[in-house]
């Protein structure tokens, strides 16, 4: 089957002709239907993935995976599949988004947010992936949320990040996961984490700063209803040493 794409992905993946889809719902609807005996495979533009794997995680199994991708090699076309092989390996490229399995964070957090959102914990890391406890001006670092979905989230919300201390302010307002999984999609139950790179100003001097982070849109903060707090809807992500 074909998502968005022209029929010479077809001719290449298969030489047969294919079954044209027009939108998420109908190419979801085609891959399902295919049941265990006969799997189908479907290339679509990596545009359409979001929307496709969030169909797929509602109605396709018990265990809420995501869609099965085969071939993510191009970063504008995927061939996804309604079933993997024995030895076939998931390469969706949203699973590091959309975890399957809780995650255990750096630093756990207890923090509800307005009865939409439980923020499990973060994780500091350096730009080669290992955990830090501190960090140093200039340098690349990532700092991830975790989230559990508790009820569908209606607003875009954005992210921000405050690392405030001795009168300064690193301010790191981002698109949660760089916006390749609008809210929209986020169901009950999904276990998501959003990736966030900073890099510290030069003027920040050595000492013991606080991470705040939390959302919000224009002038409004989603509230926090409990778990470390400034009372300003801001979650207090603990210390972190700027050396």
């Amino acid at each position: 089957g074909l998502l968005g794409v022209g029929g010479r992905t077809a001719a290449y993946y298969s030489g047969g002709q294919p079954q044209i889809m027009t939108d998420p719902s109908s190419a979801y609807t085609w891959l399902a239907a295919g049941g265990e005996s006969q799997r189908r495979c479907l290339a679509l533009k990596a545009e359409e993935l979001p929307k496709l794997n969030q169909l797929w995680r509602e109605h396709a199994s018990e265990t809420r995976g995501n869609l099965p991708v085969l071939d993510a090699r191009s970063s504008q076309i995927l061939l996804a599949a309604s079933t993997l092989g024995p030895h076939e390996k998931n390469e969706n490229p949203l699973s590091s988004i959309v975890l399957s399995a809780p995650p255990r964070p750096q630093r756990k957090i207890d923090a509800n947010m307005d009865d939409k959102l439980d923020v499990l914990g973060i994780d500091l890391l350096d730009d080669r992936g290992k955990l830090v406890e501190a960090v140093s001006p200039g340098r690349t670092y990532h700092m991830k949320i975790y989230y559990r979905v508790l009820a569908p989230v209606t607003t875009e919300w954005e992210g921000f990040i405050h690392i405030d201390g001795y009168h300064r302010r690193h301010n790191g307002d981002h698109k949660p996961m760089n916006g390749k999984y609008p809210m929209a999609l986020w169901l009950s139950g999904d276990l998501l984490v959003d990736d966030h790179e900073f890099k510290l100003e030069p003027n920040f001097t050595p000492g013991t700063y606080e991470v705040y982070f939390g959302l919000f849109v224009g002038d409004t903060r989603l509230r926090v209803k409990s778990g470390p707090s400034d009372g300003e809807n801001r979650i207090n992500g603990g210390p972190l040493r700027v050396q």
